[in-house]
């Protein structure tokens, strides 16, 4: 199967420009930012709709993905809008071929409704997300403070599979009762995962946790 190829990251990295504090729409302050998060490849899609607040740095908004998505978070990870490279790595950031995501903002890199960027996760695997600003709106009495799941579809794939190719074995093997071990490479028994699961309280709890 055909995947996106990651963007290319200039080794020259600069700050990008805030928004135009004279535009209001644009200002984090108070404001949700709604964002659609696809993982890229997979069929049927597998997606999550999230409410954080615009001035989230991109730390922030890592852990949330992780808490979506369940994942352990325990592997290495990069932004990339446009040219720009945002990441936690000393390594890329001492090289100036990242900067670092806890000083940048979902606002700064995405501040309209409509901006898209990518999130990449674990270089070995290259799970590749899309992230897209559906909605930008006031605050309001009831955002509680913490990311919040909205809606979504099915489970996302067991980080340690194999990527999408070896996510689509561990789905073949799963719809071949009779298969052998050989033809499941992650090594995952057929009950042990369900493709369709989608459990939004449960995802809700885990982003309660996300600071």
């Amino acid at each position: 199967m055909a995947r996106k190829s990651a963007p290319k990251n200039s080794k020259t990295v600069k700050r990008p420009r805030m928004p135009d504090a004279g535009d209001a729409r644009l200002q984090a302050p108070g404001r949700l930012f709604q964002i659609h998060v696809s993982l890229l490849g997979c069929r049927p899609g597998i997606w999550r709709s999230l409410v954080l607040p615009g001035e989230a740095d991109l730390g922030m908004l890592h852990r949330a993905l992780q808490a979506a998505l369940d994942w352990s978070g325990t592997r290495g990870h990069y932004f990339v809008a446009g040219n720009m490279k945002y990441s936690d790595s000393k390594a890329d950031i001492e090289r100036s071929e990242a900067i670092d995501e806890s000083c940048v903002h979902l606002c700064e890199v995405a501040p309209r409704e409509r901006d898209s960027f990518t999130y990449l996760y674990d270089p070995g695997s290259d799970w590749e997300c899309e992230i897209l600003v559906e909605k930008i709106s006031g605050r309001g009495e009831k955002f509680p403070g913490y990311p919040v799941c909205l809606d979504g579809e099915s489970a996302c794939p067991p980080e340690d599979c194999g990527g999408i190719e070896g996510y689509e074995s561990m789905l073949n093997a799963m719809n071949e009762p009779d298969a052998g071990d050989d033809d499941d490479p992650a090594g995952w028994e057929q009950d042990a995962f369900d493709p369709e699961a989608f459990d939004l309280e449960e995802i809700n709890r885990r982003l309660r946790n996300v600071k």
